[in-house]
């Protein structure tokens, strides 16, 4: 792997990049004439869950403050529901990464829906929409490389939603698929590569799509890696699950991933691997959540991140998964894969019911 031009500050790389599409643009016309059943711009201000039923492929949104829900959105020749989300001043987008391997938007505030296709997508996991609903970040199959490059590498491809248009960048990687880096954002407008391969060791990378240096500090992460939905915009951790030979999860501030800014202080959490790490509402402590066995007993709780304190709050008989927040972070959502029910978890410990039927939650959002 070649060295970093020495004009660039301390652990920030660049490794080459190329427009793509090379010309013109990759919006399609999609086909799909969705019936878009509530104008968002009238919603009463609020916290909202938005869901979707993969049988009837509906989305919905559901009133945190009333219990209610609304229809939101019914696609027409769409074969598979929307599954991502994004909400800010400037989107409010649902998506569908189909059909293969290509993507359905949907403007909710323009009542618009447009294609955007073929897309380079890899991993399932690693093909995201950005919070603020710009950008399409996906790390390529590695059947896309870049000529000349003379290093084990990955394309890392940034798409707008808009226009279609956009870059992939070259990532150093190793030839193993399990080991080549993956994508979470972690805020509106940056994406954190996980398990880059540099001078020998795995770093974790900040990249901006419209700048495309990485900055690579070194934390000492090994092969954790960012988890998708865990590393959430405007909390103040970055949490990294464990693997292999690096079990412990690991929380990294936000700052760190910021040129030119002190790295606070990184926690190894010494305990099992968790079964999902989140930040909360309160930036001293986090959302514990650990399945154990053999007999199925789901374990949720909160971390005091100042004493390294785990704090249980509920044992569950049963298969449950911890899979969303609330908007603030002040309760954490869980799914019963038994009953297949959906129960929220508040800081205080109690457990109530969300009747929201065979929907799954795949985003949430405030109205001031």
């Amino acid at each position: 792997m070649p060295s970093p031009p020495t004009s660039l500050p301390a652990h920030v790389y660049s490794f080459g990049s190329r427009p793509w599409p090379e010309s013109g643009d990759l919006l399609v016309d999609d086909g799909d004439n969705p019936v878009f059943a509530l104008d968002v711009r009238d919603l009463a201000p609020g916290d909202y869950l938005v869901l979707v039923d993969a049988r009837t492929r509906v989305a919905s949104l559901y009133s945190l403050e009333t219990g209610s829900s609304q229809t939101l959105l019914v696609p027409d020749l769409a074969e598979d529901p929307p599954e991502q989300f994004a909400e800010s001043s400037a989107a409010f987008l649902l998506g569908s990464r189909e059909p293969y391997p290509s993507w359905r938007l949907y403007d909710l505030r323009a009542r618009a829906s447009w294609g955007i296709g073929e897309t380079c997508r890899g991993a399932f996991t690693s093909d995201l929409l950005s919070p603020n609903g710009e950008w399409i970040g996906t790390v390529c199959h590695e059947d896309y490389q870049m000529d000349g490059v003379a290093f084990e590498h990955v394309l890392v491809q940034f798409l707008s939603t808009r226009t279609g248009t956009g870059v992939q960048y070259v990532v150093p990687s190793v030839g193993t698929t399990r080991d080549q880096p993956s994508l979470a954002w972690i805020d509106e407008g940056r994406a954190l590569l996980s398990r880059v391969h540099l001078n020998g060791e795995f770093r974790a990378c900040a990249i901006s799509p419209e700048e495309g240096t990485l900055y690579c500090p070194a934390l000492g992460l090994g092969a954790r890696f960012a988890v998708p939905g865990e590393a959430s915009p405007g909390k103040p951790w970055v949490p990294f699950a464990g693997r292999d030979r690096t079990p412990t999860p690991m929380l990294v501030p936000m700052g760190c991933f910021e040129v030119g800014t002190t790295c606070g202080r990184v926690v190894e959490i010494p305990w099992e691997q968790p079964v999902a790490i989140m930040p909360s509402a309160d930036p001293s402590i986090i959302w514990w959540s650990e399945l154990r066995g053999p007999d199925a007993t789901a374990e949720m709780g909160l971390v005091d991140l100042n004493a390294l304190e785990l704090r249980q709050l509920v044992s569950l008989g049963g298969d449950y998964s911890a899979y969303a927040m609330c908007p603030d972070g002040s309760c954490l959502f869980l799914y019963n894969h038994d009953s297949e029910t959906h129960w929220r978890l508040n800081l205080d410990g109690s457990l109530a019911n969300v009747p929201i039927g065979g929907a799954a939650i795949i985003g949430a959002f405030s109205i001031p």
